[in-house]
């Protein structure tokens, strides 16, 4: 009979989770420190940020609060794992799509007069760095404020909250988003090939 432990093969089996997290459960940094880690990176706390409004808007939309609250203390545990920004800034870009999805799901409450204005990243989490969308139905973009994409067209389907972006002249440059609208002015993309979210705020 072997004398190997019977619980060495899942241990071996969750080893690449712990190294993907950052740390091991055993040395698991105080809350405390990952609370110095987010408020020492911008993108970090406004990705918190961020978090934060979509949650409390799926509470006050009432969507299954009881298994919300759930998932998000099983999150947060696994959260606080990260010993450092990458392991942190990957576990909020996850999240933050994963509540943004819920909140596309819902009744689309958004108008398009609402967009027509510039937006900023705020966590460097989306496509574009900075935008705008025009009234007459122009979309154009900057990244380092040099003209990244100029000329297209976005259109808006209120039934599904559904923003399209066409750029004819610049191939692969054709975009699909689920749109979710948090407080204040706070707009979320989520990209509807990879469903990853990107966060902005109005160019002030």
């Amino acid at each position: 009979m072997s004398s190997q432990c019977p619980f060495s093969h899942r241990l071996i089996a969750l080893a690449p989770l712990l190294a993907w997290i950052g740390v091991s459960a055993a040395a698991a940094p105080s809350p405390h420190r990952i609370s110095e880690i987010i408020q020492s990176n911008p993108g970090l706390s406004s990705a918190d940020a961020g978090l934060n409004q979509l949650y409390r808007a799926l509470r006050t939309a009432g969507a299954g609060s009881a298994k919300l609250l759930t998932e998000q203390r099983s999150w947060l545990r696994l959260r606080d794992r990260c010993d450092n920004s990458d392991c942190l800034r990957e576990q909020y870009q996850m999240r933050n799509a994963q509540l943004a999805r819920q909140l596309a799901a819902r009744p689309c409450s958004v108008q398009a007069s609402r967009l027509t204005h510039g937006w900023d990243s705020m966590d460097g989490g989306g496509f574009f760095q900075q935008f705008e969308l025009e009234a007459d139905g122009a979309f154009n973009s900057w990244r380092h404020q040099h003209p990244e994409l100029s000329n297209a067209r976005w259109s808006f389907d209120a039934r599904h909250c559904r923003l399209r972006i066409r750029a004819s002249r610049h191939e692969g440059m054709d975009f699909d988003y689920a749109v979710v609208m948090t407080r204040p002015n706070r707009l979320w993309l989520l990209d509807m090939r990879d469903h990853a979210a990107g966060n902005y705020a109005p160019i002030q």
